[in-house]
């Protein structure tokens, strides 16, 4: 997949383009775009599924746990009907919280996007899953070292995300921004000194992409303030 962080640093850069394009017409609100930057983070929470699922398989092995990662991802949660599902709701939810309605109608246009960003890249999408799990796209790998670092950069990503944020809203001080960024960049380094010792290299990376995710989901919620002021 693309990195996590780079489908949030794509989709901001939509939604400042579209800002300007919709400026003279009809607006679309900022509780829309904000909705639409979750939609680019929230599908490669699968792994969090293919946990739950591993950890009830009564299989409690590394290899399993891969193997299941590998059926899951890209399947459920990348699915355009995960994305109209949740805009139905979002529908049903409109006439009395008309603010969770727009957040919510982002988050489906968020996710169809970054399911149709990830469809040439490396994995393919499950995109019509349940209906199907056939996965669609270009399949191809990288090999094994430049994979690793290309994996290892995810938490670049992400530092540059939060950072561009941060610094486009003009917000004086964040201080979670400053210390998000001190986490972020000892993963990075923890994770870019095994690139070359794959067992190794796989467990780390895992662990901390885990936590990473938390803390993505965390600051996504704790900044949206200062979100909503780089929206603008």
């Amino acid at each position: 997949m693309p990195a996590t962080g780079l489908h949030g640093i794509l989709h901001y850069l939509i939604v400042k383009v579209s800002k300007k394009i919709n400026y003279t017409k009809r607006k679309i609100s900022n509780d829309f775009y904000y909705g639409f930057i979750i939609g680019a983070f929230l599908p490669d929470y699968d792994p969090f599924i293919s946990l739950l699922i591993w950890l009830t398989s009564g299989e409690l092995s590394i290899e399993k746990l891969a193997e299941i990662h590998e059926a899951f991802h890209r399947t459920a949660t990348h699915s355009i009907f995960f994305a109209a599902t949740l805009m139905i709701i979002g529908y049903i939810l409109g006439s009395r919280y008309p603010k969770a309605k727009s957040i919510i109608l982002g988050i489906g246009t968020g996710i169809i996007l970054h399911a149709i960003i990830d469809l040439p890249y490396m994995l393919g999408v499950a995109i019509l899953w349940p209906l199907s799990t056939q996965k669609f796209g270009l399949f191809w790998n990288l090999p094994p070292l430049i994979n690793h670092i290309r994996q290892a950069l995810f938490k670049i990503w992400y530092i540059i995300f939060f950072n561009l944020i941060y610094y486009v809203s003009k917000t004086k001080e964040s201080r979670r921004i400053k210390i998000s960024t001190l986490i972020f960049t000892i993963f990075f380094a923890t994770t870019i000194i095994t690139v070359t010792k794959p067992t190794i290299f796989d467990i780390v990376h895992g662990i901390t992409e885990l936590i990473s995710l938390v803390l993505v989901a965390y600051l996504l919620y704790a900044e949206k303030p200062l979100i909503y002021e780089a929206i603008k």
